[in-house]
């Protein structure tokens, strides 16, 4: 693959919850919930909703991104709960 993303968003459909991985793309929108916050990364086939929890060592860096930065994140897929 890249040495920026070992996958791109459409490849995210058949990776098991649990695998790590590493995507990359742009900041599309970003949503701070006291505590959590959230960052919409799209690359050129999609969107993928980052969760970035205070405490982590990355969420004042996540904070301070602004809309459109460029990124690579590491990080592991989890699967989105039932509502």
């Amino acid at each position: 693959m890249h040495c920026y993303r070992t996958h791109h968003t459409k490849d995210l459909f058949g990776v098991a919850p649990g695998t790590r991985l590493r995507v990359a793309g742009w900041v599309a929108k970003k949503r701070d919930h006291h505590g959590v916050l959230f960052l919409d990364l799209r690359d050129a086939h999609g969107t993928l909703q980052l969760v970035v929890e205070a405490g982590s060592e990355t969420f004042l860096l996540a904070q301070s991104l602004s809309l459109e930065s460029v990124v690579s994140v590491t990080g592991t897929l989890l699967a989105r709960t039932a509502r």
